[in-house]
């Protein structure tokens, strides 16, 4: 039986960051939100790796509680001393990302190439 992560996540490494593909189209329903958490917050803890990249390039949509997962996910990161970059936003998310003012909380890249190396820098 699949794990949470395995339906949700793709993961690939690019030197000490780990690229998170979200798999999901869209992030809406309470219960989904809640499991994208959860694996999100499991896949940071069972993981070495300080410095992270998500794509959300098969993201259509998603609704504020996921937005507050992400939030949350950054903190975490940032007190452990690593980075977190966002790839892939489209138009309509960037937009709230905009509106909610994230887009100044978060580094966001137009594609994973661009995020990796925003935040690999910081690893030296």
């Amino acid at each position: 039986m699949p794990q949470p992560a395995d339906r949700l996540f793709q993961l690939s490494t690019r030197g000490p960051v780990v690229v998170v593909l979200i798999s999901a189209d869209q992030l809406t329903a309470l219960d989904a939100t809640d499991e994208f958490g959860e694996a999100l917050l499991k896949l940071l803890n069972d993981r070495e790796s300080k410095f992270w990249v998500l794509d959300f390039q098969n993201v259509t949509f998603m609704v504020t509680p996921a937005i507050n997962t992400l939030v949350s996910v950054s903190k975490l990161i940032r007190e452990r001393g690593g980075a977190l970059a966002l790839t892939g936003l489209n138009k309509n998310i960037a937009q709230v990302f905009s509106l909610m003012r994230l887009d100044e909380v978060f580094r966001i890249h137009p594609d994973v190439d661009a995020a990796v190396n925003a935040i690999t820098p910081t690893v030296r």
